[in-house]
């Protein structure tokens, strides 16, 4: 079985495969166990609950990013007045 690497769409995010491992060692759980509350029922849990607009990948690293533009542009003013 061969498998297309050059479109795109083809490797999952890594935040997905997070959700799906959470969402199946929960289902594990609750076969194996029954209703029994566990850390990783309630995180399954808790990943349900929220909708997919929380898992924005841009907001956490605006700052950062802002940041280092702003340390490139003050780097670059000192390297031309030196």
């Amino acid at each position: 079985m061969t498998h297309d690497t050059t479109s795109p769409g083809t490797y999952r995010d890594v935040s997905d495969l997070r959700t799906q491992y959470f969402c199946e060692y929960r289902y594990y759980l609750e076969q194996r166990h029954g209703n029994e509350p566990s850390r990783a029922a309630a995180r399954g849990s808790a990943l349900h609950q929220h909708p997919l607009a929380v898992h924005d990948m841009t907001a956490p690293n605006g700052p950062l990013l802002i940041l280092i533009i702003v340390v490139a542009i003050v780097a670059a003013i000192l390297w031309i007045m030196w």
